[in-house]
């Protein structure tokens, strides 16, 4: 039973790993005649997405670089200094990469980019249509925000390049449910989703059983809805409930296992007895680094056995956008 709910958060909790980033402006500053920006634009890639190009000319070799950079999160009220690293050596950063934020950041751009060893650098510094676009990245707030950075070249206060983004989280919902039981010894007294706020909605389940569970044994199948063609992502047959909470091998499910188990009464292993209940199962309360999905319309499929007997299936669709 606890595997029912289990999958229910295991693919609500994919859809929520996904954000939007948008580049909305860049400003680029040449502060010395050694080096000059030949590019700085940004360009739109389609409606979602748009891209970063910065070309930045050496006119002279590279042997010291170090950068004063900040993120800043933008508000009508009052910004917010979220990081700030004052003369960060870049030639020693790119033999060691010891700082955490630093290194994440490096990780999106690397590839991108020409910087991809330490110093010297010659003729070119090149970033080359950057996309952020469906970047896993650590848990923020929807918002605007800004990074600022100045740079000392050769000991020289050289240039300055400031990138202005647009971050909206994707939102998943619950948008419907099918329980029906199969069996007259199992019903369901409730089975509803219901609004919570214009973003979030919550799932009730709740199964009378009229004999006590012993063995549980479920099918569980999540789709991917299309108006061509369905495709089935996952496919799980004969999954054995009771032996998962006994032993909870999967890390990946022990994991997900421990971030929905505070909205069910199924805490324990069979036997199950009286009732079984999902209580007000939200999506926007549950943020874990999971699996990529794409943004889309979603089934979980699931038919459960107890006691050896076909007794009641559960079907959920989410939108995810």
């Amino acid at each position: 039973m606890r595997y029912l709910l289990f999958t229910l958060i295991f693919s609500v909790t994919v859809l929520k790993v996904y954000s939007q980033f948008r580049f909305t402006n860049v400003i680029c500053n040449s502060t010395h005649p050694m080096t000059y920006y030949e590019k700085c634009f940004i360009k739109q890639v389609n409606k979602t997405m748009t891209a970063l190009t910065v070309q930045h000319i050496l006119l002279e070799t590279i042997h010291s670089a170090y950068g004063n950079i900040s993120i800043i999160q933008l508000s009508r009220r009052l910004n917010r200094v979220l990081y700030t690293f004052r003369n960060v050596d870049v030639c020693a950063f790119m033999v060691k990469r010891r700082n955490p934020v630093l290194r994440l950041l490096f990780s999106f751009i690397q590839k991108y980019s020409n910087a991809n060893h330490s110093c010297p650098f010659k003729n070119t510094f090149l970033i080359h249509q950057l996309t952020v676009d469906e970047i896993h990245m650590p848990a923020i707030i929807r918002g605007e925000y800004l990074l600022q950075t100045a740079w000392k070249l050769n000991g020289i206060n050289a240039a300055r390049v400031d990138v202005s983004l647009s971050y909206v989280s994707s939102q998943a919902r619950f948008t419907k449910l099918v329980c029906n039981s199969t069996h007259p010894m199992f019903y369901y007294e409730k089975c509803f989703i219901k609004p919570v706020n214009k973003t979030t909605t919550a799932v009730t389940v709740q199964l009378r059983l009229l004999e006590t569970i012993h063995s549980a044994y479920g099918n569980i199948t999540l789709i991917l809805l299309s108006g061509r063609l369905n495709r089935v992502l996952y496919k799980f047959r004969n999954v054995d409930a009771c032996a998962f909470l006994v032993k909870r091998r999967n890390p990946v499910l022990r994991l997900l296992f421990s971030l929905f188990e505070k909205f069910s009464n199924a805490n324990h292993s069979c036997p199950y007895k009286d009732i079984f209940v999902v209580n007000q199962l939200t999506i926007g309360q549950i943020h874990i680094a999971g699996l990529p999905v794409m943004r889309g319309e979603y089934q979980l499929q699931t038919a459960w056995k107890f006691n050896g007997i076909s007794a009641a299936t559960v079907d959920v669709s989410l939108s995810y956008v």
